[in-house]
Formats: C-alpha cells, sequence, structure tokens
C-alpha cells in the first residue's frame, strides 16, 4: 500500500471528499513556499499512536498531549501533485472593517512585545496565534483547504481527519527570529 502516485491537485482533494464520506483517515497539506501539495490516505479506520518515533507516516498530537497519533505509511496510500493556484485574491473575501483593523494592530503589537522580550532574553521562544472569523454559507472543509493553500502559500496549510479524533484545519507560518 505504500506507494506515491503523481496526481493532480484536484484529485488529491476529491480524494479527501472520498475519505470523509467513508469515514477514513487523511491528511492533506503543503509546506511553506512548497509547489506541492502531498495527501496521505489511510485505507482503514484504525487509530494508530507513534511508539518510538521510528514509524513513517504522519504524525499528529493533539492538545492533550498523552497520546500521539500516527497515520501509517504502510497502511495508507500517499499522493502528491504539483500545487495549482485555482482562485484569486477573492479567496476568503474579507471586508477590511474597522473591528478587523484594529484587531489586527493588537496583534502586531504583541508580535513586537514577543520579539523584545526574546532579544531582552525575557523569553527563549513564544508561540503567538490568532484567532480570525469568517463566514461561510456552507461549511465545506475541503473548499476551506483549497482557499487555505491559495491564500497563505507561505504557511503550513493542512486539513487532518481522524473519525476518533475529529476534523483539524488549519494554516501556521513559522518564522525564526534572528538576532
Amino acid at each position: 500500500m505504500n506507494h506515491f502516485e503523481p496526481q493532480s491537485m484536484a484529485t488529491i482533494l476529491e480524494n479527501a471528499s472520498r475519505q470523509l464520506k467513508k469515514n477514513f483517515p487523511f491528511v492533506i497539506y503543503n509546506k511553506p513556499n512548497s509547489s506541492q501539495i502531498i495527501g496521505i490516505f489511510q485505507q482503514n479506520d484504525l487509530l494508530y499512536f507513534v511508539e518510538n518515533f521510528k514509524e513513517k507516516g504522519f504524525i499528529f498530537a493533539p492538545f492533550n498531549g498523552i497520546e500521539i497519533v500516527l497515520i501509517p505509511e504502510n497502511q495508507s496510500q500517499i499522493q502528491i501533485a504539483n500545487f495549482e493556484k485555482t482562485l484569486g485574491n477573492e479567496v476568503l473575501n474579507f471586508r477590511e472593517s474597522k473591528d478587523r483593523s484594529e484587531a489586527k494592530n493588537k496583534f502586531e503589537n504583541v508580535v513586537q512585545k514577543a520579539i523584545d522580550a526574546i532579544q531582552s532574553g525575557r523569553l527563549s521562544k513564544v508561540v503567538l496565534s490568532r484567532e480570525e472569523i469568517v463566514e461561510f454559507s456552507e461549511f465545506d472543509s475541503i473548499t476551506i483547504l483549497e482557499r487555505l493553500f491559495n491564500f497563505y502559500p507561505s504557511a503550513f496549510s493542512y486539513c487532518f481527519f481522524h473519525p476518533k479524533l475529529g476534523l483539524w484545519l488549519g494554516s501556521f507560518s513559522y518564522q525564526f527570529l534572528k538576532m
């Protein structure tokens, strides 16, 4: 079962929709600034865990920190496609409101405070995040993932699904601060 098939991005997204309907685990992701989308489609609905970090596959660590979940490569079909930008700047249709602008300014101030704390030695590392609420008339996780790929090409964007853990979808960037 462990094989890599070159596919189109549309095929990978369609496979994710099929996995959701079958209730089978999968992950689709792209690395920051990468030209590839990777899909790992588990061929059963079992829940696997990392035992010694010698396993191959996609590791997912939910917030409880107790059990580290694995979509094992040897139980999955792996597909890789070149990233194909399918949408323009209208991807998420954000309206720049006063509230959104204020939230952005507050977050930028928090980021600057974190940089200052790292540079002064008070912190060695910090993880900052923010929430953006976007209204959708219908929630389709695969369409949203496609939009994340298009809107945030310099971020790690992903969709992880396991019927026993739920659906996790997001984008985040990570940058290294040079001092």
